[in-house]
């Protein structure tokens, strides 16, 4: 009779531990996982942190947290970690009353692009290891990885055909007696702008910018159709790169420059631009561009050749970087060729390919291609 009644006490005391940890063993858990920083380069390494407290007094025999990443965002210790379709880290915690547990998990930004948690979710138990807990964490943090930027030797080429184009058609006669500041030699400007104090003062080349009555618009598009019938993206990647790139360098000279894509931003869905051409803060713009998704597919860019440089009726530059080169593209070139708009295509192509180097295209369209080689291969 006594074991019979020391079973039933049993029972009820395992019920109402059932019971209370089934409903209140989660809760006054605060949960959060997050990137260290919102945005990072291609290369970076930051941090996941994790942040885990019991705001009561009765504790958890254990805490899993679980999360995933995606696989452009690489762990440096692969300990507990998983990989699938994307990164899956399983992190055990204990969790006394009124703890507080803090982790911070080294991770790589391996590529371009807009990121989050694909999922959060925390489990234990009761004390009695009898009934499973579990709950999903949302989660608002992101980092948005900037495009690549290229070194000034691998635009060179793109840079001194844009700044011999400049130079050809500003203004005749810039005024020597105004001088809108000095910056260092590039390959592009005429030594007769070198300034040779400023030189031995800072072991540099130095050059003076002069003021002129027409600073010359420059418009970029960027062009993200398919390049080949696989629908690789090296190009594209790279061609995103090259245009961030240039942008930069533009920016650095002082030079204004809107940019049209037909890529998709990852979170509108909206075509990604920015048709303002000030000069402003290249940051939002490597955010623009580091959002715009290649998985969905790119709006035809004819229509950008027909609403921003058909229409255009200013005497702006417009540079094309575009990795597609079939009929219906070089068809827009020709046809604002015939125009008399002015404008550059650059062909993406890699080092290695002698198909793309080699190419041959319609006489009038040539003498506007520079092709542009990068390292790399699909």
């Amino acid at each position: 009779m006594t074991i019979l009644v020391f079973l039933i006490i049993i029972g009820i005391l395992v019920s109402i531990e059932l019971a209370f940890y089934t409903k209140k063993g989660l809760s006054k858990l605060d949960v959060d996982v997050h990137f260290s920083q919102k945005i990072a380069n291609p290369g970076d390494t930051i941090e996941v942190v994790e942040i885990a407290q019991n705001n009561k007094r009765i504790p958890l025999p254990f805490l899993i947290l679980k999360f995933e990443t995606p696989v452009a965002i690489e762990f440096n210790d692969m300990t507990n970690v998983a990989l699938t379709d994307n990164f899956y880290r399983e992190d055990m915690l204990t969790m006394g009353a009124y703890t507080r547990h803090t982790r911070r998990i080294k991770v790589t930004c391996t590529k371009r692009g807009y990121y989050t948690f694909t999922r959060i979710t925390v489990s234990s138990a009761d004390l009695l290891l009898v009934q499973k807990l579990g709950m999903t964490v949302p989660s608002d943090s992101s980092v948005t990885v900037l495009p690549e930027r290229l070194s000034i030797d691998e635009l060179h080429t793109l840079m001194v055909v844009t700044f011999s184009d400049i130079q050809s058609r500003r203004t005749l006669l810039t005024d020597p007696f105004s001088l809108a500041g000095i910056r260092e030699y590039q390959p592009w400007d005429p030594m007769r702008q070198v300034n040779w104090m400023a030189s031995a003062r800072t072991g540099d080349l130095m050059v003076n910018q002069n003021d002129s009555t027409n600073n010359r618009r420059i418009n970029l598009f960027i062009n993200l159709e398919p390049y080949n019938t696989k629908n690789s993206n090296g190009l594209l990647e790279k061609t995103i790169s090259i245009a961030y790139s240039f942008m930069l360098e533009l920016y650095e000279q002082g030079i204004s420059v809107a940019f049209y894509s037909n890529g998709l931003d990852v979170l509108t869905s909206l075509p990604v631009a920015d048709k303002t051409a000030e000069i402003s803060s290249m940051e939002q713009r490597g955010i623009d561009l580091a959002r715009i998704d290649l998985t969905k597919e790119a709006l035809p860019f004819f229509s950008l050749i027909d609403e921003y440089i058909l229409s255009d009726v200013s005497d702006s530059l417009n540079v094309i970087i575009s990795a597609n080169c079939d009929d219906r593209f070089r068809a827009g070139l020709e046809t604002a060729l015939q125009q008399g708009k002015n404008l550059i295509w650059v062909l993406p192509c890699y080092k290695g390919d002698m198909s793309r180097k080699n190419m041959t295209v319609e006489a009038t369209i040539a003498p506007h291609l520079k092709k542009l080689e990068v390292n790399g291969h699909d």
